[in-house]
This record gives C-alpha cells, sequence and structure tokens, in this order.
C-alpha cells in the first residue's frame, strides 16, 4: 500500500488505511519518523491487534546505503517456547586442574586393581576407584548443545562497527565507505578464526571445520516409529541372513595358504612407551561409553594413572579375553539417503565403542600389522590398513601401470581381442594383481576370485572365457573346452612339434591371430616372475579362438 502516513487531511490516503484497520479491530504501530528521507513520507505499515505487546517502534538505515530506511517492531511474546535441542552427556575438563588430578592420582591406592583376578575383576576395581574421582572434579552432566556461534570479533572491527551506528545519522556517502570498511573487517575476523581451527584440529579435519560454512542439503530428521528393540532385532540378524547367501564351495577350501609360515601369531604384552603412542596417536574424542571414560580423558591424566591402564590393556593380551562391558558399544541409526522410514533397513548403525576398547584393539593391530609384514602375508597390491600406504598410493600404482601398458601397447592388444573376440566375460587363469576382467579364476584364494582352479569349473560353457594358462596345461584346457562345448580365446605358442598343436588346429574356429613378443603381449607379468616361453625366444604366441562345439 502506497500511502504516507506523515500527511494529515480528513480524506487521505493514510487516514483511511487507520479507518479501515481500526474496522478490524486492528492499528497502526509504526513510529511516527519517515522512511524514505528524501520525500519525508512512511510508506510501510506495521499494524498489530495486540497493540500492548508493542514494546518499542522505530527504523534503521539500509546497510546497501539505499536512502529507504526500514521499519522496525519489537514485540514482547507471551506463552512461547523455545524447542529444546539436542542433549548430550559430557564431563567438562576445562576447569579441572590437571597437574593437581594427576597427583592425586598418583597418591591413590590401586592395590585392588592389582591383586584382581582376571581382566573383568580388574575392570570393576578401576572402575569402582576412578569413577567417584573423576566425579568429584569433572561430574557428568547433561548439557544442550547449542547452534555454532559467529566467529568472535578483533577490537578494530568492534570500533568500526560501533563507527557504523554513530553514522546512521550522518552523512550516506560516509555511511556508505564505513560500513565497507566494517564488512571487510568482519570477513578478515572469519578468515583468522577458519585458519586458528584448522591450524587446532589439522589438515584431517578440513571439512569438519567448513561445513558449517559450506552448509549441507542434508536433512537432520529424527527416527519415528522404530524402537530401539527392532533395531536390535534387524542389525543383529544381518550378518545370519548375509552367511546364508554365500554358496558353499565346490572343494574344501585350505583354512591356511600356502605361503604362510608356520611360526603362528602370539600377542605380546606392549611396553609403557608402546602404549602412550597409541594413545595420542588417537583423536581426541570426548564421547562417554557406558563406563563414563572418554579417550580425551585417557589422554588428559594418563600421567596419573597410565600404569594401570597399561596392566588393564596387558591383562587383556595376556589371557586372550576381552571383558564383556568392553564389547558393548553405543549404537546410533543414521537414516540412508534423504527419505525418513520406519522401516530398520533404512538405517546403517554407527557403532561407538568403549574407549578402553579401543586402545586394546589397536595394540592388537599393531603387532598382527607388524608380523604380516615381517613375514610378507600381505601382496604388493594390499595398501589398505598398511603403514605408508593409502588409497593415494594405490592410485599411483594403478596409473604407472596403465601408462607403462599404454607404452608397451598391451592395452591396444587386449581391446584388439575385445573387439575381435569379445566380449569376454571371465579370466580362467589369473590372480587379483594380473586379472584383466572382474570376474576370473585363480589359483589360490582370494577375496574377488570367483572360484578356484580353473580346470575343476564347470561353467565354461557359461562364459565367453579368456584363457592364458601355463603351456603345460594347454592339453587339460583343451580338455574341458571339448567336454564342456565351451567357446574360448586361448593363448598359446605356435609350436609345430607340440604334440596338441594338431588338436588345437582342429578345434580352431578361424586363423590364429599372432600377437607381439613375449614382453609386450596381454600377459601382465610380474616383476619376480619368469617369462613364458623361456626356452625358445623365437616361438610365436598367438592368440587361437576355439570352440567345443561339435561340428
Amino acid at each position: 500500500m502506497n500511502c504516507c502516513l506523515l500527511r494529515p487531511g480528513q480524506n487521505s490516503s493514510g487516514k483511511r488505511l487507520s479507518d479501515l484497520l481500526s474496522q478490524h479491530g486492528m492499528q497502526c504501530c509504526n513510529t511516527r519518523q519517515p522512511t524514505y528521507r528524501p520525500a519525508g513520507s512512511l510508506l510501510d505499515i506495521l499494524a498489530t491487534n495486540r497493540s500492548e505487546l508493542v514494546t518499542r517502534a522505530g527504523v534503521t538505515r539500509c546497510h546497501y546505503g539505499t536512502p529507504h530506511d526500514i521499519t522496525r517492531l519489537a514485540l514482547r511474546l507471551t506463552g512461547f517456547r523455545r524447542s529444546a535441542g539436542p542433549v548430550t552427556q559430557c564431563r567438562s575438563l576445562a576447569r579441572v586442574d590437571k597437574a593437581g588430578f594427576n597427583n592425586q592420582l598418583v597418591n591413590t591406592d590401586w592395590a585392588p586393581v592389582y591383586t584382581a583376578a582376571g581382566p573383568d575383576m580388574k575392570w570393576t576395581a578401576f572402575l569402582q576407584i576412578f569413577t567417584p574421582l573423576l566425579d568429584s572434579v569433572a561430574p557428568s552432566r547433561r548439557l544442550l548443545r547449542r547452534p555454532t556461534r559467529a566467529p568472535p570479533t578483533s577490537e578494530h572491527t568492534r570500533h568500526l562497527l560501533a563507527i557504523r551506528r554513530d553514522a546512521l545519522s550522518g552523512d550516506r556517502q560516509d555511511y556508505k565507505e564505513i560500513n565497507r570498511s566494517a564488512r571487510a573487517a568482519i570477513r578478515a575476523d572469519c578468515r583468522r578464526h577458519l585458519q586458528e581451527q584448522l591450524t587446532r584440529a589439522g589438515p584431517g579435519s578440513l571439512w569438519r571445520v567448513l561445513r558449517p560454512i559450506i552448509g549441507s542439503n542434508k536433512k537432520h530428521s529424527t527416527l519415528e516409529g522404530i524402537t530401539a528393540d527392532a533395531l536390535n532385532d534387524f542389525y543383529v540378524s544381518v550378518a545370519p541372513r548375509l552367511a546364508a547367501t554365500v554358496l558353499a564351495p565346490s572343494r574344501p577350501v585350505h583354512v591356511r595358504l600356502p605361503r604362510v609360515c608356520t611360526g603362528g601369531l602370539r600377542v605380546q604384552p606392549v611396553t609403557m612407551e608402546a602404549l602412550w603412542g597409541i594413545i595420542q596417536g588417537m583423536k581426541p574424542s570426548s564421547f562417554e561409553g557406558p563406563d563414563g571414560l572418554s579417550v580425551k580423558t585417557i589422554q588428559t591424566f594418563f600421567d596419573g594413572f597410565g600404569h594401570i591402564v597399561l596392566d588393564l590393556v596387558n591383562a587383556s593380551l595376556e589371557t586372550g579375553t576381552v571383558p564383556a562391558s568392553w564389547k558393548h558399544a553405543t549404537i546410533t541409526p543414521i537414516p540412508k539417503g534423504k527419505l525418513i522410514s520406519s522401516d530398520p533397513s533404512s538405517t546403517r548403525p554407527i557403532s561407538m565403542l568403549p574407549a578402553i576398547t579401543k586402545i586394546t584393539e589397536r595394540a592388537v593391530q599393531l603387532q598382527l600389522a607388524e608380523y604380516m609384514e615381517r613375514h610378507h602375508l600381505l601382496g604388493e597390491t594390499q595398501h589398505g590398513y598398511r603403514k605408508s600406504h593409502s588409497c593415494e598410493t594405490a592410485l599411483h600404482v594403478v596409473t604407472d601401470d596403465i601408462l607403462r601398458a599404454m607404452d608397451s601397447g598391451e592395452i591396444a592388444l587386449w581391446a584388439m581381442l575385445e573387439r575381435m573376440f569379445g566380449p569376454h566375460t571371465i579370466d580362467r587363469f589369473a590372480a587379483l594383481a594380473t586379472a584383466l576382467l572382474p570376474v576370473y579364476n585363480s589359483r589360490f584364494r582370494d577375496p574377488c576370485t570367483s572360484g578356484l582352479d580353473a580346470l575343476g569349473q564347470s561353467d565354461w560353457n557359461q562364459h565367453n572365457n579368456f584363457v592364458n594358462p601355463p603351456f603345460r596345461l594347454i592339453p587339460r584346457v583343451l580338455d574341458v573346452v571339448e567336454a564342456q562345448q565351451a567357446v574360448a580365446t586361448l593363448i598359446a605358442p605356435l609350436w609345430p612339434g607340440a604334440p596338441w598343436m594338431g588338436r588345437l588346429r582342429r578345434l580352431s574356429v578361424c586363423p590364429p591371430v599372432q600377437l607381439p613378443p613375449v614382453t609386450q603381449s596381454c600377459l601382465p607379468l610380474l616383476q619376480h616372475q619368469q617369462i613364458e616361453p623361456h626356452r625358445n625366444r623365437w616361438w610365436t604366441l598367438c592368440a587361437w579362438r576355439i570352440s567345443g562345439e561339435p561340428g
């Protein structure tokens, strides 16, 4: 409504608007100050039917420097209650005298822990002594998690903001200059605050620091209609149902791999230095399990009761038992995707184990990794869960292999075979490091193989087979192709004197494709493997398209 309330007159537009609002039990609550300064008019209308709740009214300058001011109205709300935010249970260690409490822990009588029999009794005795001491200095409280505060401003920025407030009633051009300087100072304070957070949290927490600024399109919703018992029953049933879908092997699988040495792994007790390195290397999480301990608490007061933590961890390692309370995890269900459903299968569990459990697991993991590295039980292609290895090193190796294959013509050769005889569906003689197809058979068991012993498989007639066998197994490959009436692309030398050469020519459905020298063939050779054929370098390697179907 473009009408000025400051213009008098019995038949003015402002008078007619006031009469109209009065007929509906409302009245204008605007200030009598103009909102458009060049014309001295009051154009913005604020009306209410509860004028007794109005505490103040006024105008404020537009931050963009326009002459059109903004009308403000403050109301006193009654019967309004702010919705409660998320509540967490935690301890505040900020005001604890850490040196004094560590001295108190050192002077505490821990004899019941040392004399207890077994990890369970030791852990119970430890909690009975340590928990009251910790509650006396840092009691566990229920805290309301509030939104993230704005970054702190410097003294210079606060001074500019005060000058900007004083300049509201002054010259417009001066206000625009001061407002521009104040906004630049606020942005500088935000950058400095983010840089301090990144320096304190480390480069691994980059997205955690920037997420409140970048924002997220995820909707934080509570799971309604799902009980804790329903979630527990579903999560417990996942593993048995998954195990039931795994097919049994066609023949017995050896439990011990052939390359595993006879010396078994024996977990040894850890030293104080090793335990301190494990705890210092963990993230300082403030999550408290059912025992009321967090990783941050153990790190803070390790000087006072580190010898007790060492005794608890070594008791579990030496006896080979884990207390039942260490296996209790706090599980938080997280919705899958954006849709919120009452079906437990639409959630995924986030499990949080007690801090003492994480420390013990880390001690075992370090010894297991060292054992496997010392006995060379991990392949060269294993990059996960290894020291000095990561996804980055795996990408570097894959990129280097691809570039080497492009330089030697292997990728072009494989593409040619795929175009002529493909698409192939299975690589019969391969391994995790040499497979040319996602589905392959291997000699030894590995996580990705579809079966052991290619010659013992009964599904040759269901695939377009790519076969690159050791040359001594070529007769057996021909037996399987004929018996199962399968089709295959066979990599074999053009060896006129071989006893199986006549049979190979009979099963061929087209002339063989001559391949480059063996060092540039499509066979992915490892560095320690011996090139085959190695007895006669003048042999010619060919790709034979064979079929066992009659006629």
